[in-house]
């Protein structure tokens, strides 16, 4: 039985990750994509909660956050949820975006611990 183990950018280097596919765009392309359309969701939703309500904006502000984190929470940790055993295999744009932003917090992890 022949395994598939491509080079990855990953630490350490000598990591076997069989399956692993290189991702269509760049870190900079993925995390754009990603945050403006969170931008444009959240610009939308604002546009429409200070047209109808009357709150403060501190309440506004903390409405947009729920907003925010929910959406983060549901869509990217719900991908991951359903696809992690094959995500290094996958070139949808939600497997990109999950393997960008996990691989940017495993290597501020890393750096913070011989910090720490």
């Amino acid at each position: 039985m022949a395994m598939n183990v491509t080079m990855h950018p990953y630490y350490p280097r000598d990591l076997k990750i069989i399956g692993y596919v290189d991702n269509d765009l760049s870190v900079l392309d993925i995390l754009g994509w990603f945050f403006g359309g969170l931008l444009v969701v959240m610009s939308v939703f604002v546009a429409l909660l200070l047209k109808n309500r009357p709150e403060s904006i501190g309440r506004k502000m903390a409405i947009c956050w729920l907003l925010l984190s929910g959406l983060i929470h549901l869509i990217l940790e719900g991908h991951f949820s359903l696809y992690h055993a094959d995500l290094v295999s996958r070139t949808d744009f939600l497997s990109q975006v999950c393997e960008c932003l996990l691989s940017i917090f495993i290597f501020i992890y890393y750096y913070l611990a011989d910090y720490l």
